[in-house]
């Protein structure tokens, strides 16, 4: 007698997930053609991430603050679920992937990327995953590919690098940390030629040790060599490069 309210005690409980999203859906304003989400929710899911992987979205792959090797982590805040129902809205997968990636929250990353058609950008995002799964040659499978359709793509040789380093490759992944290293250096080169003088010796005094002013230039560099490891606290760099631990220029800091 009591199987009928049972079945419908379960049926709510199963349809819970889909009202709510639903009905975030319905509650969010649309913002047309502007960012789905703020640039605050960005800045958040920057400054709590630990991960050494580079993400491709836009607003994953940028400068992030380093942190202390020595401090107690503390765990991200969830991500707020009226900002991934904007994301699902505008169809921003790959946002919503980078934000839960950026969490360390794989497995839901890995779900989204998976329902992307494979593209450069969205295997390399995919590695990533696999590598933090311990699934090295998957994700040595997918970084090779990329890299085969585009030999140079940034996020995928830092991240086959750290898979060479994860398999205790250890030469071979300073050989393309190396070569990352030097198209992050270049790329920065070429920025500051373009810069109006005044910002250019702000620039150079910055990078000598002078404060931290790098660090809005960099945010505004193209994404192709704005985040090769600058400011993150994930990368090898030469030895002459002077490291973030000393207070100068957010640049890419040793392993």
């Amino acid at each position: 007698m009591l199987k009928p309210a049972y079945d419908k005690v379960l049926v709510l409980a199963l349809a819970t997930p889909v009202l709510v999203l639903t009905v975030l859906l319905a509650r969010t304003p649309s913002k047309g053609s502007g960012a789905p989400v703020s640039a605050r929710f960005w800045a958040e899911r920057r400054g709590a991430s630990r991960i050494e992987a580079r993400l491709t979205h836009p607003e994953a792959d940028r400068y992030r603050p380093r942190t202390s090797a020595g401090g107690c982590p503390v765990p991200p805040e969830p991500i707020p679920l009226r900002d991934l129902a904007r994301l699902e809205e505008a169809g921003d997968l790959s946002g919503i992937a980078a934000a839960y990636a950026l969490q360390g929250e794989w497995n839901q990353a890995a779900a989204f990327l998976e329902r992307m058609p494979s593209s450069p950008d969205r295997d390399s995002d995919l590695a990533a995953a696999y590598l933090a799964r311990g699934a090295h040659e998957q994700a040595l499978r997918l970084l090779d590919g990329v890299l085969k359709a585009r030999p140079k793509h940034p996020q995928a040789m830092w991240n086959r690098a750290l898979v060479l380093q994860s398999m205790g490759l250890t030469m071979k992944a300073a050989d393309t940390f190396e070569q990352v290293a030097l198209m992050a250096e270049l790329q920065a080169t070429s920025f500051t030629q373009r810069l109006p003088s005044t910002a250019h010796r702000n620039w150079m005094w910055s990078s000598s040790g002078g404060g931290k002013l790098a660090s809005r230039y960099l945010n505004n560099m193209p994404s192709s060599g704005r985040a090769t490891g600058w400011g993150t606290g994930m990368g090898v760099l030469p030895s002459s490069r002077i490291t973030a631990d000393r207070g100068t220029s957010p640049g890419p800091t040793t392993l």
